[in-house]
Formats: structure tokens, sequence, C-alpha cells
């Protein structure tokens, strides 16, 4: 790519949006903008032309290098398949008010997905565990973990995220591991949870009998302690009422990088209800980049299998190469052996005279059927049908 074409591409879009085409960080693209003497757009640049602003762009400088000169942009494979999906998401696209409108002769309380009203009866019912949250895993519903104080707000936003979704044809699935997401038949696995937080302590008298106890050892045998003893915990955790969402790939391990798709969570100035568009927008790239993806690992594992079939039959010509040659080998051995053979019966019948008795005559007609036996072993077509027999060619 020249300078002339990089110039273009980073006055054309934002660069968060250009760096994932490369492989590449808006930082790794700003510094090799810097490093070949390419401008780029300062803050606000973007936000000035979409409001409509008179903005200034920097002409391409040509003192140091030349317009057609090659920029070499080094692609790293580090992003991982969420990290694109964002950076590609374009919330503008949703029509929202699209997926808000209801169908003719729908009462409003049919309004509501089956889901939806499961997940608030499943929260309700839900027994705390001991840092407070309502836990639910699977009974083909969303995974949710909550405090009570937020299970109207948990069921919203999976309300909400359905009706923004249902613009680009979002839907949903169950499964053994609970309710799952499908855009553009690909299907992602949803979590909606709260954020921990901290509150004192209150000690029970159980506890506060052991610090007694502590203390007391404490001033007898100062030595053997490093500071003062603590009998209980200082903190509890707590529902914080911070939410979060999530977006996972169920078809990756949990465990690899490629797993989570996105993850939104309330911020100071913006809260979960607001990033929706975002994480629909988001759900629609990923659901193309895991189509894209399918598509090279099969693309991958045909090239595999051809590699493997090529192997093979090199293997079998080689193996057979080997066995034809061990053949040609033998029979190289038995021509030297019916030369010398020949020679011999030359050299006898030359030394032959009338006095000698018939076992030499004996000899001599078994020496003619030995050349002889041979000579078949040695003549071509018999040959080429051995060869033929074992399959060496």
């Amino acid at each position: 790519m020249t300078r002339s074409e990089l110039y273009d591409l980073v006055w054309s879009m934002p660069m968060s949006r250009l760096a994932p085409e490369f492989g590449i960080s808006d930082v790794a693209l700003k510094k090799t903008c810097a490093k070949y003497d390419i401008p780029v757009p300062g803050r606000g640049y973007w936000a000035k032309l979409t409001n409509g602003k008179r903005v200034a762009v920097k002409q391409l400088p040509t003192k140091r290098f030349a317009l057609d000169m090659n920029v070499p942009i080094r692609r790293r494979d580090g992003w991982s398949l969420g990290k694109r999906a964002r950076a590609n998401a374009v919330p503008e696209t949703i029509d929202v008010r699209k997926s808000q409108q209801k169908p003719e002769n729908q009462p409003d309380c049919m309004r509501e997905p089956k889901s939806v009203l499961r997940l608030e009866a499943a929260l309700r019912k839900r027994k705390p565990d001991g840092d407070g949250f309502l836990n639910i895993e699977k009974d083909n519903l969303p995974r949710v973990s909550v405090g009570g104080n937020s299970i109207e707000r948990a069921v919203s936003i999976f309300l909400q995220l359905l009706e923004v979704g249902r613009a680009i044809g979002v839907s949903t699935v169950s499964s053994p591991n609970g309710l799952l997401l499908v855009c553009n038949d690909e299907k992602f696995r949803l979590r909606i949870y709260e954020t921990n937080s901290q509150k004192p302590h209150t000690p029970s008298r159980a506890e506060l009998k052991a610090q007694a106890e502590a203390e007391e050892r404490y001033k007898r045998y100062p030595s053997i302690y490093s500071g003062k003893p603590q009998a209980y915990r200082k903190w509890d955790p707590v529902p914080s009422g911070r939410i979060s969402l999530e977006i996972r790939d169920p078809s990756i391990p949990e465990w690899h990088r490629d797993n989570v798709i996105g993850r939104w969570q309330d911020r100071k100035t913006k809260r979960v209800e607001d990033y929706l568009t975002m994480v629909a927008s988001t759900l629609d790239v990923a659901s193309s980049l895991i189509k894209e993806r399918q598509k090279k690992e099969e693309e991958d594992a045909r090239q595999r299998a051809e590699e493997l079939e090529r192997r093979h039959l090199e293997a079998e010509a080689r193996e057979r190469q080997k066995k034809l040659r061990e053949l040609l080998s033998e029979r190289a051995e038995l021509l030297t052996k019916l030369e010398k053979l020949n020679r011999l019966r030359a050299r006898l019948t030359d030394m032959h005279s009338e006095e000698q008795s018939e076992e030499f005559d004996q000899v001599i007609a078994e020496l003619d059927a030995y050349i002889s036996e041979m000579d078949g072993f040695l003549h071509p077509e018999g040959l080429l049908q051995e060869i033929h027999d074992k399959e060496l060619v």
C-alpha cells in the first residue's frame, strides 16, 4: 500500500474502524502513519464532521517520502473475533422504531415473550446465595446473577435486548445449558449479571468472643504474632447495583479468548440499556465473522485432508518404488549369475573331449536347465507380469 492510498483511508474513516481491517490496533496504525509522515485526523474531527461543522484536512507532505512509496503494514493476528466484531459494529444502522412495532391486533399483554415472563418468575422463586445473588444457569433461560433489588432491571434489559434485536432478526432457542440468542443462524450465549460490592461486616457473638480470645493470646504471647490478630472478616460481599451484560460464543470453550464476543457494563455516564443497539449490532457483525471463520476452518480442514492424502500417496509411491528397485536389483544379480553360468558352460564345452564320461554330459544338461530357468526369470514379459501382479507401477 502506498502513502497516498493509506492517507486516503485514514481520512475516510476513524482509526478505530480502519485498524481492524489491517489486523492491528489503532495505536499501531497511528505509529505507522507517524513513521511515514502521514497526517491523521485530530481529536474531535469525526464528531465535528458528523454534526456538520467545518473541519480542516491536513495535506499529505512530500518532503521526506514520495507519494507512491510503499508503506509496509505488519499484520498481527492478536485481534480476537469479539474485538473485531465490536470495532466493526455500527449501531446507527439498526432501526429501533421498527423493532418496537407490534403486530396488528396484538394486545399489550402478549408483547412480552414467554422467556421474559419465565425469567422473572424464576428469579422471584430463587433463594439468594451466600453473597446475596439470585443465580440462574439453565432451565431454558439466559444466565442471570443479580441481587433481589435488580430483578426488574435485569428482566427489563433482557426484554429491551430482544426488542432491539428484532430489527436484525434476533431470536431465542432453548439448549441444555440455557437460553441462547440466534442471529443469522448463529447462536450466542447471553449473561446478565450484577457485580459485587462490600459493606462492613457485623460480627456475631461467637466472632466477638473469638476476637477477644485472640487478643488475649496476643497480649500474653506477642512475639509469636506478626501483627494484631483478626478473628473475623471485615467486609461482606453484597450486590452493588451495577449491571453487566455479556455475549459469548457457545461453540468455543470458555477459556478461549474468542469465547467472549462482548461485555458491556454500567458506567458513570451510561448504563447497560444505552448499549443495547451496540450489542445487537455486535451480534450481527459477529455472526458474519463466525461464518467467515467456519468457512476458513472448513477450507483449512479440506487442505489438511488433501495434504494428508498427498503424503499418503507419496508414501505409497515411495514404498512401491522401493519394492520395484529391490526386484530389479534381484534380477540384476540373476543376470550377473546367468552371465557367469554361460561363461562357465562355454568354458566347459571348450574343454570337452570324447574321453569324458557320461557324468560330464549330465552336468552340462543340468547347467543348461538352470540357465534356461534363470533366462525365464529375466524375460521381459515375465518380469512385467510379476511387476503387474505385485502392483509396483
